[in-house]
C-alpha cells in the first residue's frame, strides 16, 4: 500500500497504522515498527490516529472488494461447468450448486435490505428520493446534494462563457454560496 497519505500523524504513527493493516496482530506490528503493544493501543484511543487506521483499513477492503467483484462473474461461471458438468464427481457437483444457491439468495437479501434502508433513509429525510447510488458508491445527504448541486452550477460558464462569480452562483439562502 505505497503511496497512502495519511496526515496528522507522526512518522512512527504512520507506519503503525500501515503495519496494522497488513499484519495479524497489534504485538507483531508494534514489533515491525519497533514500539511496544501498550504505544499501539494508546494510539488507537487518540481520535486522529484511530481516524486516519479506520480510513485505510475501509480504502483497503474496498479494494479488496473491488478486486473480488472483478472475479465474481468467473467464479460463478466455474461453479456453473462444475455442476452441469457429468464428469464432475457427484458431490462437487452438489457443492458448486448449494454455493451458487447460497449466493443467489444471500444477493436477494442484501438488495432487499439496500431497498429497505434507502426507503428508511428517504423517510426520515436522510436523504433525497431521487438518489440511486448504492453500494461502494457513497450515498448522498440531502445537504450533501444540495452543495454539490451549487458548486455543478458555480463551475458552468455564464452567458459570457466566463466562470460564474460568487454573485451569480445559487445559494441555500443561508449564506456563504452552499
Amino acid at each position: 500500500m505505497s503511496g497512502i497519505s495519511v496526515e496528522g500523524l507522526t512518522p512512527n504513527q504512520e507506519k503503525t497504522v500501515l503495519a496494522l493493516l497488513s499484519e495479524p496482530s497489534v504485538a507483531k506490528a508494534a514489533e515491525i515498527v519497533g514500539v511496544s503493544p501498550r504505544t499501539v493501543y494508546r494510539w488507537l484511543e487518540e481520535p486522529e490516529f484511530s481516524r486516519q487506521f479506520r480510513r485505510l483499513r475501509r480504502e483497503s477492503f474496498a479494494q479488496a472488494i473491488g478486486f473480488a467483484q472483478r472475479y465474481a462473474p468467473m467464479a460463478i461461471g466455474t461453479l456453473a461447468k462444475l455442476m452441469s458438468d457429468p464428469s464432475t464427481p457427484h458431490a462437487s457437483r452438489v457443492s458448486a450448486a448449494a454455493v451458487l444457491l447460497k449466493f443467489s439468495r444471500d444477493s436477494i437479501e442484501l438488495d432487499e435490505l439496500v431497498g429497505r434502508m434507502q426507503a428508511l433513509e428517504v423517510a426520515a429525510g436522510i436523504i433525497d428520493s431521487d438518489i440511486e447510488f448504492t453500494g461502494m458508491i457513497q450515498t448522498l445527504t440531502k445537504d450533501e446534494r444540495r452543495a454539490a448541486d451549487a458548486a455543478d452550477e458555480a463551475e458552468k460558464p455564464n452567458e459570457n462563457g466566463h466562470q460564474k462569480s460568487a454573485a451569480e452562483a445559487p445559494s441555500d439562502g443561508q449564506g456563504g454560496g452552499f
